[in-house]
């Protein structure tokens, strides 16, 4: 007699004869970026109403209510495929000989369905650790198999893999891996799991800090570690040796601390550097302290390279002052020289301003002011000359008697580069625009605007930018605008 057991084994035996346990289902509403494709394309598919039949089966339950695990998966590849996840009620029969058998259904639906899981990219899985988590937590016995040959398990790099080739992450730092991708030129994240997979997998199948470590330290003594300078591995054990204060790193390298002493001896005997080592340990014990500390923090690099941009800033500040008087006194001396006949020495004067943001000297003749200018300093070919929104304005309200000084460093290298005691060692460099104020003239209105508060208008410092092009094609030489500002205060004169 026909019965259901008959029909679940003949299913079975369907299922056998056509040999799909290396199938996928894969329908075409599925985004193909989500997937390695060129896999998917690779793979046997099984047909869209064949692998829905199959699924109906097995979701025919005697309580639609049920949370089994078997149930609870079939609920899970349903909302996968966007599908009703509802079971199918069908009531169990008194004799039980007679019911359905799904668990050998059940595997093949299930591991057809992890084919397609397994081809997921890296971009998916990422996104979707829950979903996978889900899946991994409804482990049951009867399908162990399939689980244990199924790719459902994410590593540290987002990648799938079976469960027996990753290893549980326990507590395994960023640092330690990578010293270990450094010394064994492997990513070690491609064997750990994503943490929150740790219990899927066998508890004594796992990675942790010192079993990395050791597998390092066994690389690293493979050379002599005692001569550091010709050991292949020198940047990778010298990051680690100043680690070596802490207890834990200490314990994670217990060889290399027993070195360091004589390693750091080679370090120290080296020719190249026993100069600048020599100059640390001489210093007192507070700032040998100091030293250290500063070396042992992560962002190191950094902290010294903006203290040296500080200091380079400051020399630039410093150096620049000095032009401005050394340029006041050359110009000073030389209208004094040429104007003799016109005025006493006496009353002509260059003054250069401290405080200010308009202009850096003016120059005087009887205490009125006959002419400005701004002194710009460059240091930097990869930076241009920049006025502030005054002197911007500044230049323009007083464009026949305001020029911009450009001192141009960009190209002098010599020791005295930020204390020139000559201003002749440097003419050449130095030009001046004495129409700056003319070609400021379209911006004006832009930084008048910022004056009115309660309309809309730019906000913040910001600035004129005069590129080296302009100041190499209107700029005039130191002599020529001397030149230039003898005749313009002459002309003056003559004209009162």
């Amino acid at each position: 007699m026909f019965n259901r057991r008959k029909f679940s084994d003949e299913v079975k035996n369907d299922l056998d004869e056509k040999n799909i346990g290396d199938s996928i289902f894969y329908p075409e509403n599925l985004n193909n970026e989500f997937y390695h494709y060129n896999l998917v394309e690779s793979k046997n598919k099984v047909a869209e109403p064949y692998f829905k039949s199959l699924l109906e089966f097995c979701k025919l339950a005697n309580s639609v209510d049920s949370t089994s695990k078997p149930n609870q998966l079939l609920k899970k590849i349903s909302t996968y495929y966007n599908w009703d996840e509802s079971l199918i009620h069908l009531p169990s029969l008194s004799e039980d000989s007679e019911n359905i058998e799904y668990r050998s259904t059940r595997k093949v639906l299930i591991k057809i369905f992890f084919n397609l899981i397994a081809l997921h990219n890296n971009n998916w899985v990422k996104d979707n650790t829950t979903f996978l988590s889900d899946l991994c937590s409804l482990y049951d016995d009867s399908y162990k198999e399939v689980y244990k040959e199924s790719k459902i398990y994410p590593n540290q790099l987002f990648e799938l893999h079976l469960a027996e080739d990753l290893k549980r992450d326990i507590g395994v730092t960023s640092e330690i891996k990578q010293f270990y991708l450094a010394v064994e030129k492997k990513d070690i994240n491609e064997i750990l799991s994503i943490k929150a997979f740790n219990t899927f997998l066998p508890e004594d199948s796992y990675i942790n800090n010192r079993y990395l470590t050791t597998i390092i330290e066994e690389t690293l003594f493979q050379d002599n570690i005692s001569d550091i300078e010709n050991h292949p591995l020198k940047t990778t054990i010298l990051k680690i040796i100043p680690l070596l204060t802490e207890q834990n790193y200490q314990q994670l390298f217990p060889q290399l601390n027993d070195k360091k002493a004589s390693i750091m001896i080679s370090v120290v005997s080296k020719e190249e550097t026993k100069e600048d080592i020599f100059s640390i340990v001489t210093l007192d014990d507070e700032k040998i302290k100091n030293i250290g500390d500063l070396v042992r923090k992560p962002n190191f690099e950094e902290i010294l390279n903006k203290a040296l941009e500080s200091i380079e800033d400051e020399k630039q500040r410093n150096a620049n002052f000095q032009f401005k008087h050394k340029i006041g006194t050359h110009i000073e001396e030389k209208l004094k020289e040429h104007l003799k006949q016109l005025f006493l020495p006496e009353d002509i004067k260059c003054e250069v301003l401290g405080e200010q943001d308009g202009q850096d000297i003016v120059i005087k003749i009887k205490d009125e002011i006959k002419y400005y200018i701004e002194v710009k300093s460059r240091w930097d070919k990869r930076t241009s000359i920049r006025m502030s929104r005054n002197q911007t304005l500044r230049s323009n309200e007083h464009h026949n008697i305001y020029a911009l000084c450009s001192v141009d460093m960009t190209d002098y290298h010599e020791e005295d580069r930020f204390e020139i005691s000559d201003i002749n060692k440097i003419l050449d460099k130095i030009k001046f625009v004495n129409n700056i104020g003319e070609k400021v003239e379209y911006l004006v209105e832009v930084f008048e605007q910022t004056k009115q508060l309660d309309e809309i208008h730019l906000d913040g410092d910001y600035r004129t930018l005069v590129p080296q092009k302009v100041i190499e094609e209107s700029g005039l030489s130191f002599n020529l605008f001397e030149d230039y500002l003898i005749t313009s205060l002459k002309s003056t004169v003559n004209a009162e």
